[in-house]
């Protein structure tokens, strides 16, 4: 009987002490699963704060940059509009400066008009032709038929009634040196003057 008492009280305190363990890794696993919870919360928590953080920098970098290009906007339109008045006070001072002589420059080109000779007078070309001096070579061999004499410095042929005359004809090119000239001889040159009379009568006696 002794025996078995001891018998069910050993088996007793095995079972309690197996209990007793029982609870304590329970509990264990318990306070380990609350630690990993907090600590997943705490990650999480950070990882929010994190992101939150990251989307208000992009917002601020977001707006400054908005900013920055309104105001290179604002300053490349304020210089293209400087640009344009500064165009536009030269326009209205070149204007005002052409609208002051154009009185005289009308005048002065009225003048030049009717001073000037005929485009189509062929006075350069025969001047250029019968000048000895311009055409040395011209003066040897046999002279060329004379043209018709050109028309005087200034004279212009225009119709009493019809259209306008056509344009002028281009001017030839100038002849080589080796070739006479075309135009008219030059004129001679005038007389010698008489002898004095106590040289004539000298010369009789």
């Amino acid at each position: 009987m002794e025996r078995e008492r001891m018998e069910r009280e050993r088996l007793e305190r095995e079972r309690l002490e197996r209990e007793r363990l029982e609870r304590e890794r329970l509990e264990r696993e318990r306070l380990e699963r609350e630690r990993l919870e907090r600590e997943r919360a705490e990650r999480e928590r950070a990882e929010r704060e994190r992101l939150e953080r990251e989307r208000l920098e992009q917002e601020q970098l977001e707006i400054e940059r908005l900013e920055r290009e309104r105001l290179e906007r604002e300053r490349l339109e304020k210089e293209h509009q400087e640009q344009l008045d500064r165009e536009q006070m030269d326009w209205e001072r070149e204007r005002r400066m052409s609208n002051a002589a154009s009185p005289a420059s009308a005048e002065h080109s009225v003048n030049s008009v009717l001073g000037e000779s005929s485009p189509c007078a062929p006075e350069p070309a025969a001047s250029l032709l019968t000048d000895p001096h311009t055409q040395p070579d011209a003066v040897q061999g046999p002279p060329a038929p004379p043209p018709p004499p050109p028309l005087p410095p200034g004279s212009t042929v225009t119709p009493v009634t019809g259209p306008p005359p056509p344009p002028c004809p281009p001017p030839p090119p100038p002849l080589p040196p080796s070739l006479p000239a075309s135009g008219p001889p030059p004129p001679p040159g005038p007389p010698p003057p008489p002898p004095p009379p106590g040289q004539a009568g000298g010369g009789g006696g």
